[in-house]
């Protein structure tokens, strides 16, 4: 999962801001496609990037032809599912932002705007194998502040990988947090300091 931090990271360096956690159509309504896919390029997958056809959704007989086509670093899934999901929503890095003369068009987070600071906010986990998606179906993990560790899944050894804004990636031991402190990894807008282990 750092690579795939690594790769929004330079994302961000070319756009100045994160990837929007869903690629939106001209009108901002329409879901087209994940971020997942909009990263290609930087995952060294250019010419993947450019067989999609970005005005269309995911589900499109067209793009649907591309779900098999998945990179390794989001699972080895014959059929295109990863368990590689962000979390949107309530000051996650993926929370959209939005332009006050283009409020309809929804843009990923800057680095600025994450102000508890991307080494201590969570960007991605590996949830369970019952929370896998198609890897171009602009869908994560919608977090909220009644959100729940259990929202991960059926974990057999109570830990999940998970890679911080920073791509720094390690396995966190769900035992030893409380659904609270899970929320604070989340949140990176919240101005609370981590004042426990994880």
């Amino acid at each position: 999962m750092q690579t795939i931090v690594l790769a929004c990271l330079r994302y961000h360096d070319a756009h100045r801001r994160y990837p929007a956690a869903v690629l939106r159509g001209a009108d901002g309504q329409v879901k087209l496609l994940s971020w997942r896919v909009a990263i290609l390029p930087h995952l060294g997958h250019q010419t993947l990037y450019e067989q999609f056809r970005l005005d269309e959704p995911w589900d499109s007989p067209h793009n649907l032809r591309l779900v098999d086509k998945m990179p390794e670093v989001y699972g080895a899934s014959a059929d295109g599912l990863t368990r590689i999901v962000g979390f949107t929503g309530n000051g996650g890095i993926l929370e959209p932002t939005y332009e006050h003369y283009r409020p309809q068009l929804e843009q990923g987070r800057s680095i600025g705007r994450v102000i508890d600071g991307i080494s201590t906010t969570l960007f991605a986990v590996e949830a369970a194998p019952e929370k896998a998606v198609i890897w171009t179906q602009p869908v994560d993990l919608e977090y909220n502040l009644e959100s729940s560790i259990g929202d991960l899944g059926q974990l057999p050894d109570g830990k999940v990988l998970v890679v911080f804004g920073d791509s720094n990636s390690q396995a966190l031991d769900l035992s030893k947090l409380t659904t609270h402190q899970f929320n604070q990894l989340l949140q990176g807008n919240d101005g609370v300091e981590i004042d426990f282990h994880y």
